[in-house]
This record gives C-alpha cells, structure tokens and sequence, in this order.
C-alpha cells in the first residue's frame, strides 16, 4: 500500500503543526545562517494577539546591542503550509535582521537605554 492508499496518511497530514515541528522547520532552514539564535524556550505574546505560535530570534550588531526578532505562525497552519512558506518566513526575517543593523550604534545605545538619550558632559 503506498502513501497515498492509506487512507490515515491525509488525516496526519491536515493536523496543525505544532510550536515544536515549526522550531524544526526553522532549525533547518536557517542551518547556514549563523546570525540568528533560536530563542526557543521564550514563551512570551509581547503583540498580545492570541491563535498565533510566535518564534523569537536574537541577532547582534558590531556594537554588541542584541536584538530580538519574531514571526507569527498561525495555530491552524499545518506543516506542509509551514514549509510551504518557509522561504518568506526566513526572508522577512533577514528584513527584520536587516533594518536592526542597519540603524546607526547610536540608536541602538538609546534603545539599550530605553529611549532616553545620554547626557552631554
């Protein structure tokens, strides 16, 4: 009997994915980056939206400012649809990774901060 005969195969196929096959997707997508570190075991809906897996990212700058990235992947979402568009996810991503290096060492010591500027001498 092949895959596609058994009728239970599309059934395990159709279930949500879940926050550990997702981690798994990703862990292999992003095998070759080594600027993002899975912060796997952080628990946290800083958006506050629910029905929603969120994956959390730190990445450094040259300044040893750490930033955190995120993605969103629904609950409903299988795994074939996570695969699907994976290629996106890692792409916004590297936006996100992108637009944090890209801000002056100076804006990252004011986030650091928490947005209050260094007094001048």
């Amino acid at each position: 009997m092949t895959s596609h005969d058994d009728p239970t195969s599309s059934a395990r196929a159709a279930h949500p994915a879940t926050l550990a096959e997702i981690w798994g997707v990703f862990r292999e997508a992003l095998a070759e980056e080594t600027g993002f570190t899975p912060l796997e075991k952080l628990k946290l809906n800083l958006s506050g939206v629910s029905g929603f897996h969120k994956l959390y990212f730190a990445i450094r700058c040259s300044c040893r400012t750490a930033g955190m990235l995120s993605i969103e992947v629904a609950h409903s979402k299988t795994l074939e649809e996570v695969k699907l568009v994976m290629p996106q996810m890692v792409e916004r991503l590297r936006g996100q990774a992108r637009a944090f290096r890209a801000m002056p060492c100076e804006m990252h010591a004011r986030m650091r901060l928490g947005g209050v500027q260094p007094a001048s001498p």
